[in-house]
């Protein structure tokens, strides 16, 4: 039994600290935002000026054109409903995942290690 609450222990730990890492993001990111200015929004490669245009790497240098072909359909559908372009929106799917990771590990290891 002291490995099962140790394991639930560490589980809970480990949501609270990436919870915490998370809320840490958001004040960072929401603070860094709110102070846009033209410095840090430019971009600068190398000593030479870019235009987005062409300093954005091309989706199809990406992997992804397998992805589109063979599932152009599903690749759509997962793309219209998820994605937003925005960093902390992948960082909270993410999170996401890692408590259902650590919900489903917590619960294989109860039902293999409780007699």
């Amino acid at each position: 039994m002291e490995l099962t609450y140790l394991v639930v222990q560490v589980s809970i730990c480990l949501l609270i600290l990436t919870g915490l890492l998370y809320g840490l993001y958001e004040y960072v990111a929401r603070r860094r935002i709110a102070r846009r200015t033209p410095p840090k929004t430019s971009i600068y490669a190398c000593g030479e000026e870019y235009r987005s245009d062409q300093a954005s790497l091309h989706d199809r240098n990406l992997g992804t054109p397998l992805w589109r072909i063979f599932m152009r359909q599903l690749y759509h559908y997962v793309r219209d409903l998820l994605h937003t372009g925005i960093l902390s929106d992948w960082f909270l799917w993410m999170y996401v995942l890692l408590t259902t990771l650590l919900l489903i590990l917590t619960g294989v290891l109860l039902t293999y290690l409780v007699p």
